[in-house]
């Protein structure tokens, strides 16, 4: 027999038929290296294309790899070959630092922003106190104080929302318990 006609049908696919053909016979060799892992690499990434760089921006964002790959229309194995290569790691640390120092710089300038307005409610308090009204100096004054962590103490309310909980739950048990328990034994009348 050196060559076998197999059929064989995959759903969603057209019945395509399977050949085969006889090479030789196995022998103890054969047998031994079954059981070795196999030597198969990844084959590395040689061009930088655009769904790479967009894989690599939802990652180094934050984006788990399974919604990456959909976002980029890539299998989730695919992907995690790419996370494996160096070139695309290198491509990942390269977005996550641009992210890192995007993220710098906004708080940099924030910092910046929000000395130059202390600064300035600063000054014109001391040129001129009584422009601000007793509310204006009270709202600065809890505003300030809670952003050193002295603030006011708050607590949340305790709402007990179970209101008739207890009825309701009796009342479900009963109803389950009637559905369950049916007398079906027939009734002399009926048996006559």
């Amino acid at each position: 027999m050196n060559q076998a006609d197999l059929e064989l049908s995959i759903a969603g696919k057209r019945a395509e038929p399977l050949t085969a053909s006889y090479l030789r016979d196995l022998d103890d060799a054969d047998l031994l290296t079954r059981d070795l892992p196999k030597q198969t690499k990844p084959v590395p990434i040689k061009k930088i294309r655009a769904n790479h760089r967009q894989l690599a921006k939802y990652v180094a964002s934050g984006i788990k790899q399974s919604e990456a790959a959909i976002l980029c229309g890539l299998t989730d194995s695919r992907v995690s070959i790419l996370m494996g290569d160096p070139m695309f790691k290198q491509l990942v640390g390269m977005y996550a630092k641009e992210i890192d120092d995007q993220f710098v710089t906004m708080n940099a300038k924030m910092a910046t922003l929000g000395e130059d307005v202390l600064d300035n409610i600063s000054e014109k308090f001391e040129d001129d106190p009584d422009s601000f009204s007793l509310s204006d100096q009270m709202a600065l004054l809890k505003m300030t104080a809670d952003r050193t962590g002295n603030g006011p103490a708050t607590s949340a309310p305790s709402v007990n929302v179970n209101i008739g909980i207890a009825e309701r739950m009796e009342s479900a048990r009963l109803r389950v318990d009637a559905n369950r328990m049916r007398d079906v034994t027939p009734s002399k009348e009926a048996a006559e």
